[in-house]
C-alpha cells in the first residue's frame, strides 16, 4: 500500500521542493519553471516531492504509476482518520486532504488500521474486549491481547462493548470518560454496554459544520462536556447560552468566585483569562446560607446589575447595601433577569434605591413609599386604587355618590344618531 504523508496547511504553503529528503533526486535544469505548481508525491514511501508533474519527470519518475497528487494548500483540519485513494491506493490523513488532491468520496475508503500484536500467549484471559490506538480502531479481545501488543490501557485504549445489546442503527456519537482520555461511541447505547451511563458521555461532533483547527475551548452543559472551539461544540448540539469559554492561561489560587453571565469562575483573574471584564462579572458569596437569612428581597448592586436574594447576601458578595437598589416585586414579577419582568425594556430605569423610599417610620421595607401598611404609595388617600380619595364612594368625580354612571338606552342612542344626521343634512343643504 502506498503513503502519501499529508502536507499541513503551513507546509503546503512552502515549495514542495524544499522538503524532499537527501535520498530523492533533486535535477532542475530550469525547463520546468513556467509550469503551474501542481505538487505530486513520489517513490515507494511517497516521501520525494516536486512542485509539479514537470520536475517529477525530469527527476526520473512516471506520475502516472509512481507519483500520488499531493493536496494543494486549504483549511482542513488535523483530524487523523485516514482514508485510501485511486487506483495506486494513496493515503491521506482524512477525506477532507484526500480531496484537495482530487478524489471524492467515491474513490476513497477508510485505511485499514496497522493495528500491533503481541507475542503473549493469552488463551487462558477472559474476555474483556478493548480498541485502541489514536483512533481506537485496533480492537483486541483481552486485557493480556492489548498490553502484549504494546498498549497502555489507561492511556491508550477505551473498553469496546461487552455485551450483545441489539442497539439502533442511527448516527448520535458520544464520547465517555476523563478529558484526557476520551472514549467514541456510535450511540448512548453502545456506551452503555460498554459501562458508560449518560452521566459521564458527551455528544460528539456529527461532522455536519466545517469547523477551523484553532484552540479557544469551551466547556458545556453541566458535565461539562469539552470542546477545542464553539464551532466543534455547536456541531455536537450546544447552544451558546449553554456553553462558557475556558481560561487561556493559569488561574490563581484564590477563592473568590464570580460569575458572568451563566458562567462561573473560581475569581476574576480567571474569569479575565476566559475573556470577560469585570463589568461583566457579578461577586459570589462563599457561603451565605450561613449568616444570612432565606428572605427573597431581591437586590441590584454595581453597574452589572448583580442581583442578590437580599441585602445580607449582597453584603457577603462584598457590595455596601446602600450602594445596591431595591428590585420591585409584584404579582406574576420574576427577577431572572435582573429587574422586574413587567415587559418593560430591562435596566436600572426599573429599579429603585434602598435608601429613596419615603420611610419615615423604618417600616417602609419594600421601597413602595407605603408606610403605614394602607396599601395608599402615592399619598392621596386612595387605598384600594379605586380612586376614591375621600371615602364618599364616588369614584368617577361626578358627585353622585356610589351609584353607577348611567347606561343610555337604545332610544337616547337613536335620538343622538338622528339629531347628528339632521346637523350634518344642514350643512350639506344649506
Amino acid at each position: 500500500m502506498m503513503k502519501l504523508s499529508p502536507l499541513c496547511v503551513a507546509v503546503a504553503l512552502i515549495s514542495v521542493s524544499s522538503l524532499v529528503n537527501a535520498q530523492c533526486s533533486t535535477t532542475d535544469s530550469g525547463a520546468c519553471k513556467w509550469e503551474p505548481f501542481n505538487p505530486v508525491a513520489c517513490g515507494p514511501d511517497r516521501a520525494c516531492s516536486y512542485d509539479n508533474f514537470c520536475l517529477a519527470q525530469e527527476n526520473g519518475y512516471d506520475v502516472s504509476t509512481d507519483c500520488c497528487q499531493a493536496p494543494q494548500p486549504s483549511g482542513c483540519t488535523f483530524e487523523f482518520a485516514p482514508v485510501i485513494c485511486g487506483d495506486l491506493q494513496c493515503e491521506y490523513s482524512n477525506s477532507c486532504v484526500a480531496g484537495l488532491a482530487g478524489y471524492n468520496s467515491g474513490q476513497c475508503q477508510p485505511a485499514p488500521p496497522e493495528c500491533p500484536t503481541g507475542t503473549a500467549d493469552c488463551s487462558g484471559s477472559p474476555s474483556n474486549p478493548f480498541k485502541c490506538g489514536p483512533a481506537k480502531d485496533c480492537q483486541y479481545d483481552t486485557i493480556c491481547d492489548a498490553e502484549s501488543a504494546g498498549w497502555n490501557l489507561d492511556v491508550d485504549c477505551c473498553q469496546d462493548v461487552r455485551t450483545v445489546t441489539a442497539c439502533p442503527a442511527i448516527l448520535a456519537p458520544v464520547s465517555c470518560g476523563p478529558p484526557h482520555k476520551q472514549c467514541p461511541y456510535n450511540t448512548q447505547c453502545e456506551a452503555d454496554s460498554a459501562g458508560y451511563n449518560s452521566n459521564i458521555c458527551c455528544p460528539a461532533p456529527l461532522g455536519n459544520s466545517v469547523c477551523a483547527a484553532i484552540s479557544e475551548p469551551v466547556e458545556c452543559g453541566d458535565l461539562p462536556c469539552s470542546y477545542p472551539s464553539m464551532c466543534v461544540a455547536m456541531d455536537a448540539g450546544f447552544s451558546n447560552e449553554e456553553c462558557c469559554p475556558v481560561p487561556q492561561g493559569a488561574c490563581t489560587q484564590e477563592n473568590a468566585p464570580v460569575k458572568c453571565g451563566t458562567c462561573d469562575y473560581s475569581n476574576q483573574g480567571c474569569a479575565d483569562l476566559a475573556g470577560f471584564s469585570s463589568d461583566q462579572c457579578c461577586n459570589q458569596p462563599l457561603d451565605p446560607t450561613a449568616v444570612c437569612p432565606s428572605d427573597f428581597k431581591p437586590v441590584a448592586c454595581s453597574t452589572a446589575n448583580c442581583i442578590y436574594d437580599n441585602e445580607c447576601i449582597a453584603s457577603e458578595a462584598g457590595f455596601d447595601p446602600n450602594s445596591c437598589v431595591v428590585v420591585p416585586q409584584s404579582a406574576g414579577t420574576s427577577v431572572a433577569d435582573g429587574d422586574a419582568d413587567d415587559g418593560a425594556e430591562d435596566g436600572a430605569d426599573e429599579l429603585m434605591p434602598v435608601t429613596n423610599a419615603t420611610d419615615t417610620d423604618g417600616d417602609d421595607t419594600d421601597g413602595d413609599n407605603d408606610t403605614d401598611g394602607d396599601n395608599d404609595t402615592d399619598g392621596d388617600n386612595d387605598t384600594v386604587g379605586d380612586n376614591d380619595t375621600d371615602g364618599d364612594n364616588d369614584t368617577d368625580g361626578d358627585s353622585d355618590g356610589d351609584r353607577q354612571p348611567l347606561q343610555s338606552s337604545g332610544v337616547d342612542m337613536l335620538s343622538s344618531a338622528l339629531g347628528s344626521f339632521m346637523a350634518v343634512a344642514g350643512f350639506l343643504f344649506a
